[in-house]
Formats: structure tokens, C-alpha cells, sequence
């Protein structure tokens, strides 16, 4: 049996609707969309990058993923002192690093559970990310 994904990344107009529903989700939550070039190992894809203040989002709807899941990675992307708010991992159906509290995965296997996911996480690094210290209340 195929997974969810697997399904929905098959086509090249299936993975379009797909980039096209996150568009739309980063746009509702503040945030904008890159779509970074598809290289030749990598032709039956659609990789984009979301961006909210320092913080990015890759994701990737590639055909030939062995992973069967939709997965989002975030990061910070630039100096400063900022971590992801609390529970942050918890809030995007993921994982987030433990030691410096500036990546973090989500993971679903559905993709109205990745769009709760992206959405979520979205709102929780605010209008322009978090603020410093506030994700931190007792530092």
C-alpha cells in the first residue's frame, strides 16, 4: 500500500497543488514562499522554502522520496540569540533540537496534518518571529 504521500507526490500537477495549498498558508500566516530550483537528480520535484522573519521552513514534494512522509525543516537562518518558542516541536507534530533550540522537524503523515503543521508553526514564531527572550520566559 502507498502512502498518502507517495500518492500525492506522484504527478507533476498533483505536487503543484500540493506547493500551492502551502503558498496560500504561508501568505495566510505572514509569511512568503521561494520555490528553489529542481536539479537534474531531483527533476520530479517541487522544493520550497517559506520564510518568516530569520526562520525557514524547506520543504520538499519529491516523487522519488524514500522517507513516505511530509516532512518541514526549520531553522534559523542568521546570528543573533534566537531559539524557537517552547514546545515548539510539539506544536508543528515534530521534533525540535534540544541542545540549541534552532531546528526542527515536522513530521506527518498526512497532508491535512502537514498544512495543521506548517500553519502552527507559522503562528508560533509570530509577526516577525519570535521576540528575543520570549522564548525563554525564565531567562
Amino acid at each position: 500500500m502507498r502512502s498518502e504521500y507517495k500518492r500525492l507526490c506522484a504527478s507533476a500537477a498533483s505536487r503543484e497543488t500540493l506547493a500551492r495549498a502551502i503558498e496560500a498558508i504561508a501568505r495566510e500566516s505572514g509569511a512568503s514562499v521561494t520555490r528553489r530550483p529542481a536539479y537534474l537528480s531531483r527533476a520530479r520535484a517541487v522544493l520550497l522554502l517559506v520564510s518568516k522573519g530569520a526562520w525557514r521552513c524547506m520543504i520538499d514534494f519529491e516523487a522519488q522520496s524514500s522517507v513516505g512522509a511530509f516532512l518541514g525543516h526549520w531553522y534559523h537562518d542568521g546570528g543573533g540569540a534566537e531559539t524557537l518558542p517552547l514546545h515548539f516541536g510539539l506544536t508543528i507534530r515534530g521534533s525540535e533540537n534540544p541542545y540549541h533550540r534552532r531546528k526542527a522537524t515536522s513530521c506527518c503523515d498526512s497532508f491535512d496534518a502537514f498544512c495543521v503543521s506548517i500553519r502552527a508553526g507559522l503562528m508560533a514564531l509570530g509577526a516577525d518571529g519570535p521576540a528575543p527572550g520570549a522564548e525563554n520566559p525564565g531567562a
